[in-house]
C-alpha cells in the first residue's frame, strides 16, 4: 500500500492524504495529487489484513519515498512520476 502524506515523517496519529493499494511487485500506485507537495510513505502487509484506516501492523516492513535518508517532497503537476522500491530493513515500531 501507499499513502500521501503532508509530512515527512508519518506518527501514529498521521492520517494520509490519500491511499493506493499496490496488488504485486513491481506495480503502479495512482494518486490524484492534492495542491502542495506531499510525502509517500509505503507499506507492505505481510498478514493481508491492513487497509490503511489505522497505523500499520507493528513490524511492518515500510519506506518513505527519499533520496539518501531524508524524504523527499512530491510537487504536483501534470503527469509527475517518481520511481521506488523498498524491503524488509526498515519496519513500523510505533
Amino acid at each position: 500500500m501507499a499513502a500521501l502524506f503532508d509530512h515527512p515523517v508519518p506518527s501514529t496519529e498521521s492520517i494520509p492524504l490519500a491511499l493506493s493499494t499496490v496488488d504485486r511487485n513491481g506495480g503502479t500506485a495512482r494518486f490524484t495529487v492534492p495542491s502542495k507537495p506531499v510525502y509517500v510513505a509505503m507499506v507492505y502487509d505481510e498478514q493481508a489484513s491492513y487497509d490503511g484506516q489505522s497505523p500499520p501492523p507493528e513490524g511492518s516492513p515500510i519506506a518513505i519515498y527519499s533520496k539518501g535518508e531524508k524524504p523527499v517532497s512530491v510537487t504536483p503537476g501534470p503527469n509527475v512520476a517518481i520511481t521506488t522500491s523498498f524491503d524488509d530493513s526498515k519496519r513500523w515500531q510505533p
